[in-house]
Protein backbone atom coordinates (compact mmCIF):
# COMPACT_ATOMS: atom_id res chain seq x y z
CA UNK A 1 0.00 0.00 0.00
CA UNK A 2 2.73 2.22 0.89
CA UNK A 3 4.83 1.16 -2.09
CA UNK A 4 1.50 2.50 -4.47
CA UNK A 5 1.34 5.77 -2.28
CA UNK A 6 5.25 6.90 -3.24
CA UNK A 7 4.34 5.91 -6.86
CA UNK A 8 1.81 8.17 -6.72
CA UNK A 9 3.26 10.86 -5.30
CA UNK A 10 6.33 10.53 -7.51
CA UNK A 11 3.70 10.80 -10.63
CA UNK A 12 2.05 13.83 -8.75
CA UNK A 13 5.28 15.62 -8.88
CA UNK A 14 6.14 14.42 -12.23
CA UNK A 15 3.64 15.88 -13.19
CA UNK A 16 3.85 19.07 -11.10
CA UNK A 17 7.34 19.42 -12.60
CA UNK A 18 6.24 19.21 -15.93
CA UNK A 19 3.75 21.64 -15.81
CA UNK A 20 6.25 23.87 -14.55
CA UNK A 21 8.52 23.67 -16.97
CA UNK A 22 5.54 24.00 -19.95
CA UNK A 23 4.54 27.62 -17.82
CA UNK A 24 7.93 28.61 -17.89
CA UNK A 25 8.66 27.84 -21.31
CA UNK A 26 4.95 29.33 -22.55
CA UNK A 27 6.17 32.80 -20.36
CA UNK A 28 9.37 33.14 -22.04
CA UNK A 29 7.72 32.77 -25.16
CA UNK A 30 5.25 35.41 -24.26
CA UNK A 31 7.76 37.54 -23.30
CA UNK A 32 9.43 37.40 -26.17
CA UNK A 33 6.68 38.31 -28.56
CA UNK A 34 5.82 41.08 -25.96
CA UNK A 35 9.47 42.40 -26.46
CA UNK A 36 9.13 41.80 -30.21
CA UNK A 37 5.84 44.13 -30.67
CA UNK A 38 6.98 46.66 -28.73
CA UNK A 39 10.58 46.98 -30.82
CA UNK A 40 8.03 46.74 -33.52
CA UNK A 41 5.81 49.69 -31.87
CA UNK A 42 9.20 51.98 -31.40
CA UNK A 43 10.47 51.33 -35.05
CA UNK A 44 6.98 52.82 -36.06
CA UNK A 45 7.01 55.16 -33.79
CA UNK A 46 10.75 56.69 -34.97
CA UNK A 47 9.43 56.36 -38.38
CA UNK A 48 6.11 58.47 -38.43
CA UNK A 49 8.11 61.28 -35.90
CA UNK A 50 10.67 61.70 -38.79
CA UNK A 51 7.45 61.93 -40.70
CA UNK A 52 5.81 64.26 -39.13
CA UNK A 53 8.79 66.36 -38.31
CA UNK A 54 9.44 65.86 -42.70
CA UNK A 55 5.87 66.93 -42.98
CA UNK A 56 6.06 70.17 -40.57
CA UNK A 57 9.29 71.79 -42.29
CA UNK A 58 7.33 71.35 -45.96
CA UNK A 59 4.42 72.87 -44.80
CA UNK A 60 6.40 75.64 -42.70
CA UNK A 61 7.95 75.97 -46.16
CA UNK A 62 4.63 76.29 -48.45
CA UNK A 63 3.14 78.98 -46.38
CA UNK A 64 6.23 80.95 -46.62
CA UNK A 65 6.53 80.73 -50.10
CA UNK A 66 2.43 81.46 -50.30
CA UNK A 67 2.83 84.63 -48.43
CA UNK A 68 6.23 85.25 -49.28
CA UNK A 69 7.40 85.82 -45.98
CA UNK A 70 11.33 85.64 -45.35
CA UNK A 71 12.12 83.03 -43.57
CA UNK A 72 13.28 84.33 -40.45
CA UNK A 73 9.30 85.25 -39.70
CA UNK A 74 8.45 81.91 -40.17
Amino acid sequence: MQAVRFQQAYLFRAALSELRAEMTMSTKNDSAAIRAATAALRREVDRLDVKMKEDIGNLKHEWVSVFRLPLSYA
